[in-house]
């Protein structure tokens, strides 16, 4: 039985590392910005931890090193204990409710900082320590609290990214989150309920013992299926986020070869119609000056007139193409060009965070979305010339009705009751969301300033 067990611990951390060398390697390839993409480090650190602790578990049962037996079970709750910590982590970076993010995190770090200041006194006093006090502190902190806890906020957050997925047509990639939400849900269940068979409620009635008489197997089995299944759905959305890139990719394909056409356009007209147009005036002026008949001296000035308002027209649209123009799928590319411009004084530190899908972007003419980036600009500007901040934090989101703007500071506050001679600016951005059909707010928090701006996406 007890090689058995050997087996199942070595498949069961080899499972998680695998699963956390495959989350941490997705990032690192990935240039995604979703959220689901950022978070995964946390949860390639959570396999990587939570595998090399049953590898402990499996130096332990053999009794490798007996010498070192409590050391490696001192560093085994350690290493389990962190790994739960960044599941908590990765499930709270994928919630989309700020005040869900905020209490979560709150009780992550009281859940993590009780079980560490129990176990510290464990580990430096044992003898005044009973085991079966301490199993009881452990299964409630450890088990009940931060490994149920930590797995179902992360079926909370991907079911709720779900829910933002459906809204955008996106059923195929939703419905993938869905099932990996049940599976986490049910690792709270594994992980966080099925614990060491003991004398108190609930761990006298639900335990592992009562599993194992029910379904005939371990425990362990079933979390080297969830391990799987986990890797499985990592793997699946990740190749979804792959596609994202080559369209996001191919989209800036098409706008390169947009802007080289514009540029060719406007140089056949510079170079070819505008001169010849130029030449003929100076051929009218010519003989307007060698002509003695004042009707036909007229008419040649009025032709003189009319080429040059004709040159004037032209001038202008040259100048109206070859301004910046931007497309939705390069626009926070283009923002963050803008944030580099500034970031020259490193006073001001940037922080940006942002959320939009390929399939979108067919909706928002380059016209439109040429004036969001200027909006953009126009507030970050603001933010450098009056708001004497620290912190600037841009967020620009998309779901299936609306492309959604933040741009908060923690600097001294707009005065939204004194009008000031620089506030042209913003009157130029109301002006700006005001042709997007868009509505936007402007308010002075606790702390800094807020913009929020929404603009409703074009018909399709």
């Amino acid at each position: 039985m007890q090689n058995h067990f050997f087996v199942i611990y070595l498949i069961y951390g080899f499972v998680y590392i695998y699963l956390g060398s495959l989350a941490l390697t997705k990032k690192q390839d990935s240039e995604s910005q979703n959220a689901f993409i950022t978070a995964l480090t946390f949860l390639g650190l959570f396999g990587m931890t939570h595998g090399i602790s049953e590898w402990m578990n499996m130096i332990l049962i053999q009794d490798v090193y007996p010498m070192f037996s409590n050391e490696i079970l001192v560093y085994k709750q350690l290493l389990k204990a962190i790994s739960f910590v960044f599941l908590g982590v990765f499930g709270l970076k994928l919630v989309t409710s700020k005040r869900l993010y905020r209490v979560g995190s709150i009780i992550l770090a009281m859940l993590f900082l009780f079980w560490c200041i129990g176990f510290s006194y464990w580990w430096i006093e044992p003898n005044r320590v009973t085991s079966d006090a301490y199993a009881l502190y452990n299964t409630v902190l450890l088990r009940y609290g931060l490994a149920f806890f930590s797995a179902f906020i992360s079926g909370i957050g991907l079911y709720q990214r779900s829910k933002i997925l459906r809204q955008m047509n996106m059923e195929f990639i939703s419905n993938q989150y869905v099932h990996f939400a049940v599976v986490f849900f049910v690792y709270s269940v594994i992980e966080g309920i099925l614990v060491k068979e003991q004398a108190y409620f609930p761990a006298n009635v639900i335990n592992r013992e009562m599993f194992v008489l029910i379904f005939k197997v371990p425990v362990q089995i079933l979390k080297i299926i969830v391990g799987i299944l986990i890797s499985f759905y990592l793997n699946t959305i990740v190749k979804t986020f792959n596609w994202e890139q080559k369209e996001r990719l191919q989209q800036l394909a098409i706008a390169d070869i947009k802007s080289q056409e514009r540029q060719r356009m406007t140089l056949d007209i510079h170079d070819g119609i505008m001169q010849r147009i130029y030449a003929i005036g100076m051929k009218v002026e010519t003989v307007i000056k060698m002509s003695d008949r004042s009707s036909s001296t007229d008419a040649l000035v009025q032709i003189k007139s009319d080429l040059n308002q004709t040159l004037t027209m032209a001038r202008n649209f040259i100048t109206s193409n070859t301004l910046k123009t931007v497309d939705f799928s390069e626009l926070t590319n283009q923002i963050d060009n803008v944030i580099d411009d500034f970031e020259t004084d490193k006073s001001v530190k940037f922080h940006t965070k942002y959320e939009s899908y390929p399939v979108l972007f067919n909706k928002i003419s380059t016209e439109k979305c040429t004036h969001l980036f200027y909006i953009v600009q126009e507030g970050l500007v603001n933010v450098i010339k009056h708001a004497k901040a620290k912190n600037v934090y841009i967020e620009l989101r998309a779901n299936k009705e609306k492309i959604i703007l933040n741009i908060k500071d923690d600097g001294i506050g707009i005065d939204l009751e004194q009008r000031r001679e620089d506030s042209y600016g913003i009157s130029l951005m109301r002006k700006r969301v005001d042709e997007l059909n868009g509505s936007m707010e402007l308010k002075r928090n606790h702390v800094g300033t807020e913009l929020s701006i929404e603009i409703p996406w074009e018909d399709s």
